[in-house]
């Protein structure tokens, strides 16, 4: 319904709104693909529970500053009361048989020297996982915690560059074979390999695991990738506790759980 009453008010200032096709992939934030004005736009609606994180005015200074950078889609309008944004329709989603280790890399390497002015948070993702895993430490041993810990000490120690926040594939479009980025509501300062180990492990989590290695061998053992390991092992344990928490499947929480240590000592198979 919160959906429904936006696009009504978002049709008294632009006319007819045509849904074309839902990109949201059950998500709160709803990213929809729209005909307004016979012209086919990008139009993404914050849940109304993220306006008091300031996600809305995170997303759209993100979007307008990387869309002029040839980055992201272009900001053609915000409604900061409506909680909207509309974005230019670069082309559909990418698909991953259109994807490339090279495509991929060129697009995080550009988006971390771009300058942008991204907050840096402290600690941001040791300290998610950490109040995670405290929730959780019921079925982890003493011993185990503690190798989560000490794997995470080095967390944000790494050289800092504005990192797109949750960077994978879902994330991309592609615009006359150049990738581009949206859904920066996560935008922040961190370190160098947090973008890159998003999306190895979304890709791993998505089944495609030969993109997955490639990117890892490509990333692994260069000086701005040096926390890389740490970092990928970190998502798996974030997924662990995602499913104990949220989901209640304990069987996935302790395999990816288990899966994190193995991943930060060894990397991938």
């Amino acid at each position: 319904m919160e959906t429904i009453s936006k696009i009504s008010e978002l049709e008294r200032d632009f006319g007819d709104v045509e849904l074309l096709e839902d990109m949201s992939n059950g998500l709160k934030n709803k990213v929809l693909r729209v005909i307004i004005g016979g012209i086919e736009r990008v139009l993404k609606i914050f849940h109304s529970d993220y306006a008091k994180y300031m996600k809305f005015e995170t997303e759209s200074s993100a979007l307008d500053y990387f869309g002029q950078r040839d980055l992201s889609p272009m900001l053609i309008h915000k409604n900061p009361d409506s909680q909207l944004v509309i974005m230019t329709l670069e082309t559909i989603p990418i698909r991953q048989k259109t994807l490339s280790s090279e495509g991929i890399l060129s697009l995080m390497e550009r988006i971390h020297s771009s300058g942008y002015p991204a907050e840096y948070k402290d600690n941001y993702l040791r300290n998610i996982i950490t109040e995670g895993l405290d929730r959780q430490r019921d079925s982890l041993s003493k011993e185990v915690f503690k190798k989560y810990i000490k794997a995470l000490e080095n967390i944000n120690r790494g050289t800092l560059v504005p990192s797109h926040g949750d960077y994978r594939i879902n994330n991309l479009v592609e615009r006359n074979g150049r990738l581009l980025s949206i859904d920066w509501e996560n935008v922040l300062l961190h370190d160098s390999s947090f973008d890159i180990s998003s999306m190895i492990s979304s890709l791993q989590f998505e089944g495609n695991h030969q993109l997955a290695k490639e990117l890892f061998k490509k990333t692994l053992g260069k000086e701005n990738f040096r926390n890389l390991p740490t970092l990928l092992g970190s998502n798996y344990v974030v997924y662990g506790i995602y499913h104990g928490i949220y989901r209640n499947k304990k069987d996935i929480k302790e395999k990816y759980l288990s899966k994190a240590l193995e991943v930060i000592s060894n990397g991938l198979d």
